[in-house]
């Protein structure tokens, strides 16, 4: 059967999760953009509010945005993630997820390219995608190389080759 790519990154025990998010929000959760308005009906503005169980209403509030926001819900940026990585001609394995609420990154490395670098560090190429729902960031895909620089493990990215969508209406059909 089919599986969404969110679910299987979420089941994967080789990915690190980071979720810094408060009460029972996933990086996946359910999201929804909403009216906001006075007592008397008008509107003031526009609210991102994410699915969690233990808040009240089952609905927590996470920022609010301007009426042309385009809500990029983490899970349609997994969909994209796989169908990217489909075409690559690269293996590709899933490296780390951070969420804190708001913003969420995904980052995918392509082992089978792993290099020795210059002074004799190991690279690795990959792939990272960082949404936010409250305007704090733009989408963004970027390639990036990763190399260890120290023994205890510590790694440094540098990025290049970016491609960035601003969060407005324009952008609809941005997939």
């Amino acid at each position: 059967p089919y599986t969404e790519p969110h679910e299987r990154l979420m089941a994967d025990t080789d990915v690190e999760v980071v979720n810094r998010a408060s009460g029972d929000i996933q990086p996946f959760s359910n999201i929804k953009k909403r009216e906001s308005s006075t007592s008397t009906g008008n509107v003031t503005g526009y609210g991102i509010e994410l699915f969690d169980p233990s808040h009240e209403n089952d609905w927590r509030p996470v920022g609010d945005v301007s009426e042309s926001y385009l809500l990029v819900d983490n899970r349609e940026v997994a969909r994209v993630a796989q169908r990217i990585i489909e075409e690559s001609p690269f293996a590709s394995a899933p490296r780390k997820v951070f969420f804190d609420g708001t913003r969420f990154v995904y980052s995918l490395v392509f082992p089978s390219q792993d290099i020795e670098g210059p002074r004799g560090d190991d690279v690795t190429f990959g792939l990272q995608f960082r949404n936010s729902y409250n305007g704090s960031m733009k989408f963004r895909a970027e390639l990036y190389a990763e190399r260890l620089v120290c023994e205890n493990g510590m790694t440094s990215k540098d990025h290049f080759a970016q491609h960035t969508f601003r969060h407005t209406l324009g952008n609809e059909r941005w997939d």
